[in-house]
């Protein structure tokens, strides 16, 4: 980024995903503020929208841990 900063604009902040947190330690080294996302992949989003169905059915919260193993 350093570099960036010699052959360009300049970097004035950081913005990248909550599991690159190394970014945390370039922004404090060039003295910008970082944002960090956390972003959901595709198959986590559509369990999120479907939980509140997931307990309606029942198949969620587990009663017990014979849940785990009937199928």
């Amino acid at each position: 980024m350093s570099e960036l900063n010699r052959d360009g604009p300049p970097v004035t902040c950081i913005v990248s995903d909550a599991v690159m947190s190394f970014t945390l330690d370039a922004a404090e080294e060039l003295g910008v503020p970082e944002v960090l996302l956390w972003t959901a992949s595709a198959c986590g989003f559509m369990g999120y929208v479907q939980y509140r169905r997931l307990i309606e059915e029942g198949y969620t919260p587990l009663k017990d841990t014979s849940y785990l193993t009937n199928g």
